[in-house]
């Protein structure tokens, strides 16, 4: 089952964190560089950070999340992960399709990831996302950008 989350409630933000830190510790040792963001956050920098989260549950317990901003037609997502013991189950997917959906109004997606995150990219080339740049965060990891044009169709 996927929920809106409301981080700015100190239980709903713990629950992000007791999942993200993790998720992102297993990206770093892919990517070989432990420096991401995500793995600095705190309680209170999620409450403040100003996304919508949405969570994916299994036997009421938190399994995955996603979080996104919306501004000006365009859905930017923030944050894609997925309890480490639940990799590969199709987890990622249903938040992304669920955001996708509900998520109304957009004109496109956007998204970065590191470069050398291969499974990521894969998702989101799979999901129909397309290379616009790359550059580089202040910690100096790369990221390859991409974006998801939405016709009125969709």
């Amino acid at each position: 089952m996927i929920k809106k989350m409301d981080v700015t409630k100190e239980k709903h933000a713990k629950d992000v964190l007791k999942l993200q830190i993790p998720a992102y510790r297993q990206e770093a040792a892919l990517i070989g560089d432990d420096r991401l963001p995500p793995l600095t956050d705190t309680v209170r920098s999620l409450q403040t950070c100003g996304e919508t989260f949405y969570g994916f549950y299994r036997n009421g317990k938190l399994r995955g999340v996603i979080s996104c901003k919306v501004k000006g037609g365009v859905l930017d997502l923030h944050r894609l992960f997925v309890s480490p013991s639940d990799f590969r189950q199709g987890i990622a997917q249903k938040l992304f399709d669920f955001v996708q959906k509900n998520e109304s109004r957009m004109t496109k997606m956007t998204v970065a990831t590191a470069a050398n995150n291969k499974p990521a990219i894969r998702f989101y080339e799979k999901n129909g996302f397309v290379q616009i740049k790359e550059q580089d965060t202040a910690e100096g990891i790369r990221l390859i950008c991409f974006e998801k044009k939405i016709s009125s169709d969709e």
